[in-house]
């Protein structure tokens, strides 16, 4: 069942409702990956309307499955989104301008019930990925 948040901002409270999408970027080898990329909508008047981003893409590949670095700068209630579970914080960040972005680790099955036809699409390519590069590593260590 699809999880709806209910965040705190500009003296009211949002109702938002997560959204999964396939990004496209860059691997270590220049082939063309996807990264995962979650926004958010809220209603409004009848009206379903976007909240920020709430990931950011920098182009390239995250090697860690189910991962993506969050738009703290933009999002003030991702420390909100943080303390459900959903994710947890790798410890791991992307300084771009002035500002760091943690990496978080997102739930297999918090996404899978954002959209688990999108995700199931991620998660193949991602282990297809994983699995032919483990493969030439170990290819390469049988040739030293």
């Amino acid at each position: 069942m699809l999880k709806t948040f209910t965040v705190k901002g500009f003296d009211k409270e949002f109702e938002i409702k997560p959204h999964l999408k396939l990004v496209t970027v860059t691997d270590f080898l220049d082939g063309k990956q996807h990264n995962i990329g979650i926004s958010f909508t809220y209603k409004e008047d009848g009206n379903e309307l976007p909240f920020p981003n709430f990931t950011l893409n920098f182009g390239e590949f995250i090697a860690l499955k189910n991962s993506a670095y969050v738009d703290t700068n933009n999002c003030w209630f991702a420390d909100e989104i943080l303390e459900t579970g959903i994710a947890v914080d790798t410890g791991l960040t992307k300084i771009s301008g002035y500002y760091k972005y943690p990496l978080w680790q997102f739930d297999e099955d918090f996404l899978k019930s954002v959209n688990e036809e999108l995700y199931r699409k991620y998660s193949d390519e991602y282990d297809q990925y994983m699995k032919e590069y483990m493969a030439d590593e170990a290819e390469e260590d049988d040739l030293n």
